[in-house]
């Protein structure tokens, strides 16, 4: 599945920014029911990790977060961090 027409279409959107500290990016925008996050490219599980909670910190929730099933210590980074 190429997301290479839906990340332009989705970064016009009202509300919708993208962050980039350090070597971690990641997209925010708003959704009918919940901000969201995603997709987040970092070189590590943990700079990825600490992207996202600086985001989730930074704005008021709902979120739904864009997560790839394949990366599993990103994935278990979440859930301990009480995303799961």
């Amino acid at each position: 599945f190429a997301r290479s027409a839906l990340l332009p279409e989705f970064g016009a959107r009202p509300g919708s920014r993208t962050l980039s500290p350090g070597t971690a990016i990641a997209r925010v925008g708003g959704g009918r029911t919940a901000r969201h996050l995603g997709p987040v490219f970092a070189e590590t599980h943990e700079g990825a990790l600490t992207l996202v909670d600086a985001i989730v910190r930074s704005e008021q929730g709902p979120w739904l977060l864009d997560a790839v099933h394949s990366q599993e210590d990103f994935l278990r980074g979440l859930t301990e961090m009480g995303a799961g």
